[in-house]
């Protein structure tokens, strides 16, 4: 198993501590991103440890990581899977570091890719959606919001924001970006309105440790932008 490279590393200590958030009532990804700070703007400059012209083809290379980094996280998928089915304590001890292990590879995969083309948006997408899979919601957010900046016109990246934003319970976030988008970017207000309606349908099965009241409080919301 590939172990994470430089470029994880450097991610790792490049990305902000994380604050336990709860239901946030105001906010937008607009003044989320502007509040990141230039962390990502330091990527072109991350040191790999050797010249530029010694990596021969940096596209082929970024893409034979990007390439590992789906195989590492098909495979976490996997042993999730696994670990789900496994009813002997010590076998699920096993499989649960393995899985720790696993993910840890793709995201360094993932990193290492987007070191080696820092403009390759889907590495900035699998890193993300490695990070909030793995449970590092606020790595995740971050990595998405960065990659949304970075690419403006993807929407890959956008819907990963959404999905982790959802996760972290942020739903003022969430329906003030829908707000702001609904009229002046309607694709991405489409995709955080579905993702908005997942989360949804999921916590009135089981809200978990949320407040139910809260989860209410989002269906009507959702009622009233479907009745315009």
């Amino acid at each position: 198993m590939k172990a994470p490279g430089r470029c994880w590393m450097v991610l790792t200590a490049f990305l902000f501590a994380f604050v336990p958030l709860a239901v946030v009532t105001t906010g937008s990804l607009a003044a989320q991103t502007e509040e990141e700070g230039p962390e990502f703007e330091l990527i072109n400059e991350w040191d790999l440890g050797f010249e530029r012209s010694d990596l021969g083809n940096v596209a082929q290379t970024a893409r034979a990581e990007y390439a590992e980094g789906n195989r590492n996280l098909a495979q976490a998928r996997k042993l999730r899977g696994r670990i789900d089915e496994t009813q002997d304590a010590d076998k699920r001890a096993k499989l649960e570091e393995k899985l720790e292990e696993t993910f840890q590879s793709a995201a360094g995969s993932f990193a290492d890719a987007i070191g080696y083309a820092p403009k390759m948006a889907e590495a900035y997408a699998g890193l993300g959606e490695t990070l909030r899979e793995w449970g590092k919601l606020d790595k995740s957010l971050e990595v998405c919001a960065a990659a949304v900046r970075r690419f403006p016109d993807d929407l890959e990246n956008f819907e990963g924001w959404a999905m982790t934003l959802m996760e972290l319970n942020m739903l003022g976030n969430a329906t003030s970006t829908y707000s702001n988008y609904v009229d002046s970017n309607p694709d991405r207000a489409a995709i955080l309105m579905e993702v908005m309606q997942d989360w949804l349908q999921r916590k009135q099965a089981d809200p978990g440790d949320l407040n139910p009241a809260d989860v209410d409080r989002l269906a009507s919301w959702i009622q009233q932008q479907e009745a315009g």
